[in-house]
């Protein structure tokens, strides 16, 4: 297993190699979380971009992700609200 770069090339794009990921032709291994919830820190009333979303905990919730070793978030877009 080769380390996983600490910064990949703007156009580097990852790619299925058989049953493995690759980035930039050789093997990529990743560690990732789920955060279906992370677009919705926020108090839920208001406008969305200045009340629903709030930007500094979502930046400190990807900051201890980081810390932690993620490098890939899955992010599920949806509403539940009326």
């Amino acid at each position: 297993m080769r380390p996983v770069p600490a910064l990949a090339a703007a156009d580097s794009f990852a790619t299925r190699c058989g049953i493995r990921f690759c980035l930039d032709g050789e093997e990529y291994y990743f560690a990732g979380a789920n955060a279906y919830d992370l677009f919705t820190f926020g108090s839920g009333s208001g406008d969305t971009e200045t009340e629903y979303m709030d930007k500094a905990r979502i930046d400190a919730h990807f900051a201890h992700m980081r810390d932690d070793g993620v490098d890939v978030v899955r992010l599920w877009m949806f509403s539940h609200e009326d």
